[in-house]
């Protein structure tokens, strides 16, 4: 799924919430920015979906027991990853309404936007972050396999350490 198709979806979902078709034009920069954040992050949970997918249905037909216990495989493990998933998207869900929330505040008081600062509108909240390398920092790619390789210094990441990673940037 490409971003722009993502951020569609996420400006659709919220607009439901809003009960109206939401002016991403008339937002302020930070709102923008959240929604783009949340586009991200969709993004990236619906492909590491996909893979968790993919992989449960390769050790339905693939997998024998003997290759389970050679390479230290569980069905449990993939049923985890998929648990942490629908638990992201969960967050990601109410982090919407949260920011449905903002947008009807914001589109009602234009007089609120140019006050809003970022501290006061992450307070207490649940705050998306950009998903980074922790050996250098740079945006880390979504993984096209088991495996997600940092493209600037080449750390990998599983798919385990990939959505814990993902947990931590949304809980800030």
């Amino acid at each position: 799924m490409r971003i722009q198709e993502a951020k569609r979806q996420i400006l659709q979902k919220l607009g439901e919430e809003c009960g109206y078709e939401v002016p991403e034009y008339k937002l302020s920069g930070e709102t923008r920015r959240s929604i783009a954040e949340l586009a991200a992050t969709y993004r990236h949970l619906l492909a590491l979906k996909d893979l968790v997918l993919l992989e449960r249905e390769n050790d339905a037909r693939l997998a024998s027991k003997l290759d389970r216990r050679i390479h230290g495989r569980k069905d449990t493990e993939i049923e985890k990853n998929l648990l942490v998933i629908v638990q992201m998207r969960n967050a990601l869900d109410a982090k919407t309404k949260e920011l449905a929330g903002r947008i009807t505040t914001e589109l009602s008081s234009p007089s609120l936007v140019s006050s809003a600062t970022p501290e006061k509108v992450e307070d207490g909240r649940m705050v998306l972050r950009a998903l980074k390398c922790a050996s250098c920092g740079a945006a880390l790619p979504i993984p096209s396999g088991s495996v997600a390789k940092c493209n600037y210094c080449g750390s990998a990441y599983t798919i385990e350490e990939y959505l814990d990673r993902l947990g931590t940037a949304m809980k800030g």
